[in-house]
């Protein structure tokens, strides 16, 4: 089983604290959820553990492997892939290219002039393992279409396809249920849950739904001003003062009892 230990990390722009001293920890087989107010750094959290942003401070930690000084590409070959607030497909390739794409990755450009194409027998593999993952989040229909002209909630679906394609052991979604109606965040809650017991994956999500967060993780935890003030189950969550105060409000934690 993997282990994801984040250690006081911290990060300062322009001597602006984003993120001041966050730690938690997670194993392959948990998910968990970050909230907060806007602007609480969350996203910043993700993008110091992926490699995007350099800490401050503390350590990001992957099986006893400290992840910093490493390269996003690095990072997500040992084993962490995610998603983003904003939708980053190849809109005019196939939704079946959009995952084959993930395997292609290839730090430095004079590697990517020598590397050795893929064996047949390679790239038939990856197919039918892009076929598989296509099928479980019911997309095989749309497999030769243009990802670009999926719907919404489809192109949503098909990034978090492709980052399941590197073969993760965690897995970080940055707002996977934004501008999704309440049908599609239902199926995708799901589809979530099948995610994590399938592939025993670890993961770690953002999200401003509290009721889609409150009704999918058992453990959530609370930034605000780039500091964790709460860390616990939904239950605790919703009731607790600091996040009431924050972020929830009275109005919207009844609501969520």
């Amino acid at each position: 089983m993997s282990t994801l230990s984040i250690q006081n990390i911290s990060v300062t722009f322009g001597g602006l604290t984003a993120v001041n001293q966050v730690s938690f920890s997670l194993q392959s087989s948990e998910m968990m959820a970050v909230i907060g107010p806007n602007g609480a750094g969350k996203t910043t959290l993700f993008n110091l553990i992926t490699g995007v942003y350099s800490p401050s401070g503390g350590d990001v930690v992957l099986d006893e492997k400290s992840l910093l000084h490493y390269r996003p590409d690095q990072i997500n070959r040992l084993g962490l892939a995610r998603t983003f607030q904003n939708i980053r497909l190849f809109p005019q390739l196939t939704v079946e290219e959009n995952i084959l794409v993930a395997n292609h990755v290839v730090p430095g450009l004079w590697q990517g002039f020598i590397r050795p194409f893929q064996t047949l027998k390679e790239e038939t593999q990856l197919r039918i393992e892009a076929a598989q993952l296509l099928s479980l989040y019911g997309l095989s229909a749309q497999a030769s279409a243009l990802a670009g002209s999926l719907s919404y909630g489809e192109q949503r679906k098909l990034e978090i396809l492709r980052a399941l394609a590197t073969k993760p052991k965690f897995l970080l979604l940055d707002e996977p249920a934004a501008g999704m109606n309440a049908s599609e965040k239902n199926e995708l809650a799901g589809l979530i849950r099948k995610t994590q017991e399938q592939f025993n994956l670890g993961i770690v999500l953002i999200e401003h739904d509290m009721k889609f967060v409150m009704n999918l993780v058992p453990r959530i935890l609370v930034l605000d001003y780039g500091v964790t003030i709460a860390e616990g189950s939904p239950k605790e969550i919703s009731s607790h003062p600091k996040v009431i105060e924050a972020y929830l409000g009275n109005e919207e934690t009844c609501n969520l009892k």
